[in-house]
């Protein structure tokens, strides 16, 4: 298993990697692997267990990570605006805004963000009614991550209500 690439100022928790879920410590990644469907199934070490477990799935060029605190959106398209990761304060975002993906469209998730300008909208075509794939406070994602994202948003609006 080779190790995946970390983007800077990552916090500690599960991410994806292959098949399995692999543990980043906030410095580098651990021994430590779980499938991806749920935690670890050996008894982690103290130190990593007393660690609060991350949400992250990943989507279409890119992936979105909760740690309770932080919501972490890292895109790994091409140019610029598609590239980097953008790590937003949960007590920063107003609302959450996406839709399932179907069989013939990728579903997406947006945040608000206080005080920051709306994103804009796509106009024509089969992206109508979406945020633009520049838009740094979304992701679009395929039909078969919609329970992942689900969970997702999910656990952020539960945190955001108990704010």
């Amino acid at each position: 298993m080779t190790d995946p690439p970390a983007p800077p100022a990552v916090p500690p928790g599960w991410y994806p990697n292959g098949d399995v879920q692999r543990y980043w410590d906030g410095r580098a990644w651990t021994a430590h692997t779980a499938p991806l469907a749920g935690p670890p199934v050996a008894p982690a070490p103290a130190a990593i267990a007393a660690q609060p477990v991350e949400i992250a799935v990943e989507g279409l060029l890119g992936s979105v990570s909760f740690d309770g605190a932080f919501v972490t959106i890292a895109k790994k398209g091409h140019g610029a605006a598609m590239h980097g990761a953008r790590r937003i304060p949960v007590h920063q975002i107003t609302s959450i805004r996406g839709k399932p993906g179907t069989t013939l469209m990728h579903g997406y998730i947006q945040f608000t963000i206080a005080g920051a300008p709306s994103a804009s909208v796509q106009v024509g075509g089969l992206a109508s009614g979406r945020p633009d794939r520049t838009d740094p406070d979304s992701l679009s994602y395929s039909k078969a991550k919609n329970a992942d994202f689900a969970r997702l948003q999910a656990a952020i609006e539960q945190a955001i209500a108990t704010r």
